[in-house]
This record gives structure tokens, C-alpha cells and sequence, in this order.
């Protein structure tokens, strides 16, 4: 397979209610499908591509050396098919499904593979029961919740569809204004400088989905889905999206972009998620900011 009929393939096993994944390859256990590459593409050339659709990969395995610290939640599915014979192995996570990319022991060479494996999905691990990451973001900024009223109705009607409900929460809790003087959530605007239509229609008159800032990606048009519709932006000029899908609207992924960057970042998590993490979590890479402002706070407009 060329790169583009393994991205395809990729596609149709991570569709929700796709095929049971049975690999082939005999001694490989359930809950994966492997695929070989063609002899004539390398390595950095299906990392490259499988980047720009997934974002920026964890690295699993390089040169022979498998990390010691992957678990079931961070990519070990995409290691089991290939005990003693991995070289190198880059993992994306997408829903319910692990995406790898990599190159294994074969004969005296090397073999490139790409894999699709099961996926536990994640739950929430750090919040008390009972608590929304609203919850938290108003925990950790000490602010108290008001009930800035949003024209949901219209916004909607405008893009097409319903927008995901924590986001709805968190700018009726928050209104207008910006985290840690850092990040700014596009909600209703009366001022225009953080407003979601006016920001996605500027975004939709000037996309080229084949050449554009956001390529792969088309921004969103209503009426279909695949692409994507901008929640947030950053004083450094990041741009963060939810990427409409067929699934649930609670469940759309986040995809961010720092400005000039080639590769995407895609997050199977809430906006709301998303958000604490960039204030509080200093692993959160290259996103957080953790710790230069190790006390979130947020100003309203």
C-alpha cells in the first residue's frame, strides 16, 4: 500500500462501528489489524503524513529502544503485535482506537507498518466525582460563576449544528475575557474581539481546505461535517478547534495549532479539558503554561 491507500484504509477502521479488528498475521493477537507499507515509501514520509491528519505522534519506540513506561493508556496496544521485533513506533490516539506508525525487524532489513489497535478510552483522572472540568476551571481561577446569557439559538443556527454542552457551561459560567492572560475562548462578543461566528466566518471566506493555513482541514461549513470550528486562540497566536464529526457533539476532538507549525495536535478530550491542562498541567506540552503562571487566574472583558 502507497500512503495514501493506508490512510484510507486507517480511515475506514476508525469509523465509528467499523469492522472488528482481526489481524491477519499469524501469532498476532485480537483487537488489532496490521498493514505493510510499499518498499518504495519511507518511514519519515508516512510519519509526515499520518502527522498532518493526527497531529504530532507519540514516540513509542526509537531505534530498538521500546520506552519502559507505555501502558494501556499511552500506547502499549500498538507494541504487542511485535515483541523483540519493533525498530520504531510513533502512536496517535483517535476515540476508541490507536493509530501506529512504524517499522519492524524482517529478515535482514526492515519492514514498515501501520497498525490500528483497540482502545480503552480514557476517563477523567483528575477530577472528584461528581465535578465538570467547569467546575474545576472555576476552582482553580477563584471565580465566581455568573450567568452571562449567550444567543445559543443563533450561533447554531448559523454553523449548522449544536455546539458541545461543557462549552456552552463554561461561557455562560465565565462570559468574555482571558485565562492567565493567556487564552481566550471565542464565545458570544459583543465587542467582536473574541466572538465564535465572526471569528469562523472570517476563518471560512479565506480557507483553501487544499492549501491553506489549516490544511488538511477545511474550516466548517454547515451541513457537513469533517471540518473545523474554532473555540480559543492564544496571545502566541495558537488556534484551538473542535473538528465536527458524525459522532456525538460532546464527543468531537480538540485539534490545535501553534502559528507556523507544519503538524497538528489532536486531543480526544473536552474544550473545557482542554483548558484546564494548559493552566495546571506542566507536562501538558507544548500548550501549558503551567509554569510561568503556576496560579490561574482569568479577567473578564
Amino acid at each position: 500500500m502507497d500512503e495514501q491507500e493506508l490512510l484510507a484504509a486507517v480511515t475506514s477502521l476508525l469509523r465509528p462501528g467499523g469492522q472488528e479488528l482481526v489481524c491477519s498475521q499469524s501469532g498476532h493477537p485480537a483487537g488489532h489489524v496490521c498493514m505493510t507499507a510499499s518498499g518504495a515509501i519511507n518511514l519519515s514520509t508516512l510519519l509526515k503524513e499520518f502527522s498532518r491528519w493526527y497531529g504530532r505522534p507519540r514516540n513509542l519506540a526509537m531505534g530498538g529502544y521500546v520506552d519502559p513506561t507505555v501502558t494501556e493508556r499511552t500506547g502499549l496496544p500498538l507494541l504487542a503485535p511485535f515483541a523483540g521485533e519493533l525498530v520504531e513506533m510513533r502512536g496517535w490516539a483517535s476515540g476508541s482506537r490507536w493509530i501506529g506508525c512504524g517499522a519492524v525487524r524482517a529478515g535482514d532489513g526492515e519492514q514498515l507498518v501501520v497498525l490500528v489497535a483497540e482502545r480503552a478510552a480514557p476517563s477523567p483522572d483528575a477530577l472528584p466525582e461528581g465535578t465538570s472540568w467547569v467546575d474545576s476551571l472555576l476552582r482553580v481561577t477563584g471565580w465566581d460563576a455568573r450567568d452571562a446569557a449567550q444567543p445559543w439559538a443563533e450561533i447554531e443556527a448559523a454553523l449548522g449544528t449544536e455546539l458541545p454542552s461543557d462549552y456552552k457551561q463554561l461561557c455562560q459560567a465565565f462570559g468574555v475575557g482571558e485565562f492567565s492572560q493567556v487564552v481566550s475562548v471565542l464565545c458570544s462578543d459583543e465587542t467582536r474581539v473574541a466572538d465564535l461566528l465572526r471569528m469562523w466566518r472570517v476563518l471560512l471566506e479565506g480557507d483553501d481546505p487544499s492549501d491553506g493555513p489549516f490544511a488538511p482541514y477545511p474550516i466548517h461549513v454547515p451541513g457537513t461535517t469533517g471540518g473545523l470550528i474554532p473555540w480559543g486562540t492564544s496571545r502566541a497566536a495558537d488556534m484551538f478547534f473542535w473538528q465536527v464529526t458524525d459522532g456525538a457533539v460532546d464527543a468531537w476532538p480538540v485539534l490545535a495549532k501553534m502559528e507556523d507549525a507544519e503538524d497538528w495536535d489532536r486531543y480526544e478530550m473536552t474544550a473545557t479539558e482542554f483548558l484546564y491542562r494548559i493552566l495546571t498541567d506542566p507536562r501538558f506540552w507544548p500548550y501549558s503554561v503551567a509554569d510561568s503562571v503556576p496560579e490561574p487566574f482569568f479577567e473578564p472583558v
